[in-house]
């Protein structure tokens, strides 16, 4: 595998913690999550925080790699504004103070 190669696992980190935590909201939705969820819980929390930050670096890289090819550099940018308002959605709730980090309702 190339080193530049970009890795499939890490772009859907957030994927997969969105997996996990709608699992736990269907399964508990009030919010209050048993004693043996919490670590799900913040496993999830973690996989989001970490997918969102590869999501952030990794069109960053490619911007850097190819510098002479206008289109990936377009491109680039684009999923690089898309990754930083969808961030910001994401932790709307959590800016405003409340500690729910997404709220689906």
């Amino acid at each position: 595998m190339k080193r530049d190669a970009i890795s499939f696992f890490r772009l859907s980190l957030a994927v997969i913690g969105y997996l996990i935590y709608n699992i736990l909201f269907y399964l508990y939705p009030s919010g209050e999550y048993p004693s043996f969820a919490w670590p799900f819980l913040i496993l999830s929390w973690t996989f989001i925080a970490f997918g969102n930050l590869f999501l952030l670096i990794d069109p960053i890289r490619l911007m850097v790699v190819f510098k002479e090819d206008r289109n990936i550099r377009n491109s680039s940018f684009i999923q690089l504004v898309l990754v930083i308002v969808s961030y910001f959605i994401q932790s709307a709730d959590l800016m405003k103070g409340k500690l729910k980090f997404i709220d689906f309702m």
